[in-house]
This record gives structure tokens, sequence and C-alpha cells, in this order.
């Protein structure tokens, strides 16, 4: 017995379902990759920030990017001087180190670790955030027969790696504590802080990375 033929209709009420799911997908990567969020505004007490993190990186210009679209109204300043809170930062670094190796000592994996370590304070320089280090932490394959695809993976986990961090840094600057501590004034605490997917010391690392 023949199989019935599908309605060319319902075929074509299929291929626009899937479509639309594709193009859903596509906005909401484009709008990852751009480093915005849809989440609701955080309305901050201060009204203007300057940080030392270049925008002529992909990273500074992520979180400067960032910072705007979850602050409306809040403008980064060209300078120090005349900024309400200064975001300052103290330390960034990309590496890797070999995890694993085959028989014949070619690296199968890789650890691949991010560190930022910035701090926040008001124009007098009382720390609204003291000295914080975030690091993330992400395992690869790796194969050296097919160097130039994986070292291009490297480079989009890398840039994945820095958004989540630009997440990270957002939500602690527009976190109750900040808003706390500008409009009440700090609290006398000289403890760091550090939040970490995994610790890592700079001496475990073989060698750094630059993408």
């Amino acid at each position: 017995m023949n199989p019935v033929a599908e309605n060319p209709q319902s075929q074509s009420n299929k291929i626009g379902k899937h479509l639309a799911v594709y193009i859903v997908l596509a906005l909401c990567i484009a709008i990852s990759a751009c480093g915005f969020r849809l989440r609701g505004a955080t309305h901050l007490p201060f009204k203007t920030i300057y940080t030392n993190i270049s925008d002529n990186t992909s990273f500074g210009a992520s979180l400067r990017r960032s910072i705007v679209a979850s602050s409306p109204g809040l403008v980064f300043m060209p300078t120090p001087d005349n900024a309400d809170v200064r975001l300052t930062q103290l330390a960034l670094s990309e590496r890797r180190r070999e995890l694993t190796l085959d028989a014949q000592g070619h690296v199968e994996e890789y650890e691949l670790n991010l560190l930022f370590r910035f701090q926040l304070t008001d124009k007098n320089g009382a720390l609204l955030l003291k000295p914080t280090t975030l690091t993330a932490t992400r395992d690869m394959p790796y194969d050296p027969d097919d160097s130039q695809a994986k070292n291009d993976e490297m480079r989009m986990i890398f840039a994945d790696m820095r958004q989540s961090m630009v997440d990270r840094i957002v939500r602690l600057i527009g976190s109750d504590d900040v808003i706390d501590a500008y409009s009440n004034g700090p609290k006398e605490d000289d403890t760091d802080i550090y939040l970490e997917d995994e610790q890592f010391e700079d001496d475990e690392f073989e060698e750094e990375y630059v993408p």
C-alpha cells in the first residue's frame, strides 16, 4: 500500500516553523555576541563611570556595551577626574595549560584559564567593591593534526569565557552591596574577594595564550 502523500500546504507549514526556530536562534546568538542580555535595567545611584580598560579590545568594548545596556543613563567618562565611580582593572590574563598528553607526547587536551581582577571606587578613592578576582576554567580536546581548526575553536571558547566574565562584572557593579556602599558609605573590610570557577596559581601555567 502506497503511503499517502503529504499535503504541500502541510510541508510548507513545517518548513516555515523550522525557519522561524532558526531565525530566533540566530537572533539570540547575535544578541549574545554583542554583549547584550534581555534582562531588566539596574538603576544605579551614580551617573558617570571611568575605567582604565581600553575600549579598543573586544573585552573592553563588550564590557562598556553591557554596562550601558544594563544601566541606561550611565555615562562613561574619558578621564577619572569627573567620574562618580572608577572601575579599575588590576589584572587580566588568558592562559592555557597542557592537561593530557598521548603516548608520543602530543597534547590531547588543554585547560583554558581566564583571570580578571578589578575594583570599584568612588571619586574620593573609597572602595565600593573591594579588589575582586574572577576566574573561569574550561577543558578543550586538542588535535595537533587539525591545529588550525582547534586554534579557531580555542579563540571562540576564550571569547565565550570573556563574555561570561563581562556578565559577572555587570552583576557585581549593580549589586545591592555596591549600591548601599555608594549611598551610605563603604564598610571597613580589608578582605579581598575571590569568585572563581576553579582557582589556579600563576606558577601552574605552562604557557600563555595570546589570541
